[in-house]
Parts: C-alpha cells; structure tokens; sequence
C-alpha cells in the first residue's frame, strides 16, 4: 500500500458498532501532518483472504 510507507502507526481503531477494527497511522506530505485511519476487513465484499480501507483522518 503506496500510500502507507513512511507513516507510524499510532494507535488502536474500531468502527461506531465495534465491528471491524484497525489503526491509525500519522506521515507527513510534504509540510503537512497526515492522519488515516485503516481498517483490516475480509475483502470489499467481506468474503475472501484480505483487505486495508483506508480513511483520511
């Protein structure tokens, strides 16, 4: 995942109903301090071996 390297995982994550979980990572682009939260699902589909969505902030 491109957009990962470089960035620090910070900490924990999970979604409102506690679902699907994750974490949050922070890097830099550029000056600015970017902040994604990724969570590790299945697949889109939530069917086959594995899968990171990422979110801004």
């Amino acid at each position: 995942m491109p957009e990962l390297v470089g960035h620090t995982i910070t900490g924990g994550a999970f979604d409102q109903t506690g679902e699907f979980w994750g974490f949050t990572v922070e890097g830099k682009k550029g000056k600015k301090t970017v902040k994604k939260v990724v969570f590790v699902l299945c697949d889109p589909e939530g069917n086959g071996s594995g899968w990171l969505e990422i979110h801004e902030g």
